[in-house]
């Protein structure tokens, strides 16, 4: 079966979303790739990627454009069968360093964009009674590192909301998965902002022990990024697929010493007269 599917953030060619938008493409699925600055800064990318799959013009962190991007593609392809949350904007530095503008901007991209455009393409999944959202978390999302707390912090609010979401939407026939990738060779490490004076106030001795010495080995230890293009399309493909997603060897052993929430806390007793259960089960 050939799904419709709209994935966010495809400006980079090695990154999460260009490369879901080739797979799911090989995969003989319909996709509408989306990006910001189509005609501005990404315009070699646009064209690039638009020369396999459709790309469309997007912010995130807009209201209106989110709205106007999922009515047009259900307007012009039937329908939309799944969405990939995966546009990610990344911060690093100390919280002390750290704004309440930068803070905001994080969370404003990485929690606020995939809530905009849920709340977009939710009614129409409901009416259909079927839809898969994917929501690319890390595996900040469920482990913290200095001079990743926004970053962190906004992962970890993606994963509480997306885990409240599988279960107000499951009776629905519309599922969740959270794909958490560890380190990958996307050049996200070299695209990431780092908040001022990271280099020269307090916490620079803590930039140079923990990020700067260690690069060159962290960078050394990346993975495939097809392996989460790869996760991605099969969660959109198989129904069967866990809540929970980890990609990539650390991903992978972090998640399974970590201990998610138990069926008992996560499935409250009135909900399971209308047959809600564990999104895992």
């Amino acid at each position: 079966m050939s799904f419709i599917c709209i994935v966010t953030g495809c400006s980079q060619s090695s990154g999460f979303g260009w490369l879901t938008a080739l797979e799911l493409r090989r995969r003989d699925h319909t996709v509408v790739a989306t990006m910001r600055e189509v005609s501005g800064r990404n315009a070699v990318a646009a064209a690039d990627l638009g020369a396999v799959v459709e790309v469309a013009e997007l912010d995130v962190t807009d209201d209106a454009t989110a709205g106007r991007l999922v009515a047009d593609v259900i307007e012009r392809h039937g329908g939309i069968h799944a969405l990939v949350n995966n546009a990610a904007d990344v911060r690093y530095g100390a919280l002390e360093d750290t704004s309440v503008e930068s803070l905001h901007a994080a969370f404003d991209t990485n929690v606020l964009g995939p809530h905009r455009l849920i709340r977009a393409v939710l009614p129409h999944m409901r009416e259909r009674g079927s839809g898969v959202i994917v929501q690319v978390s890390s595996i900040n999302g469920f482990s913290v590192a200095p001079l990743f707390g926004s970053y962190s912090a906004s992962k970890h609010a993606l994963e509480a909301y997306s885990e409240a979401l599988a279960y107000e939407i499951g009776h629905f026939g519309v599922r969740v998965a959270i794909v958490e990738p560890s380190a990958f060779l996307t050049g996200l490490h070299q695209r990431g902002w780092w908040e001022p004076g990271s280099d020269d106030g307090p916490y620079a001795p803590l930039k140079r022990r923990s990020w700067d010495s260690g690069l060159d080995e962290w960078v050394g230890s990346m993975e495939d990024p097809n392996d989460v293009a790869r996760a991605i399309a099969d969660a959109i493909e198989d129904p069967a697929t866990q809540l929970h997603v980890p990609v990539g060897r650390v991903a992978e052993e972090s998640r399974g010493r970590a201990r998610p929430m138990s069926d008992d806390v996560l499935r409250a007793e009135a909900l399971e007269g209308i047959g809600w259960e564990h999104p895992d089960r």
